[in-house]
């Protein structure tokens, strides 16, 4: 069994870095690399998977602003984005906050992901709980 005190130290420690995560833009860990859609447009998957990673597709109207998410394996070559197949769940956050934020964010919404967007509410990518605690081992 481990010493109480050293499981104060870590715990506390821990908080620290959660708390340090507060100054951090989200910018720091947005991932741009999922697929961006926008209604209207046909999907064509690019190599050998539909979307690499990803499972879902970010859909973003004639603006580039995030309208939601669709799952790729339901996308046929060619087919047209139609708003009826986008999935509307979370509303994009920011890139103006921070790290701890975002993660605020992620556990009230119940996703382990957030979309993130610039100050004129363009789609700029994902940010992921996993992206997050890579910012507190570092």
């Amino acid at each position: 069994a481990r010493d109480k005190s050293q499981f104060v130290k870590e715990f506390l420690g821990r908080k620290a870095v959660f708390d340090a995560l507060d100054t951090v833009p989200v910018k720091r860990v947005v991932d741009q690399r999922i697929p961006a859609l926008k209604l209207g447009e046909k999907w064509m998957p690019v190599g050998s998977s539909n979307n690499g990673p990803y499972e879902y597709a970010a859909i973003l109207d004639t603006k580039g602003e995030y309208r939601g998410i669709i799952p790729t394996f339901k996308l046929n070559p060619g087919e047209v984005i139609d708003e009826n197949d986008v999935i509307t769940f979370t509303d994009a956050a920011p890139d103006t906050i921070s790290i701890q934020e975002a993660i605020e964010m992620m556990l009230h919404n119940g996703h382990s992901w957030i979309p993130i967007s610039d100050e004129a509410g363009r789609f700029k990518g994902l940010v992921t709980f996993e992206a997050c605690a890579g910012m507190m081992g570092s």
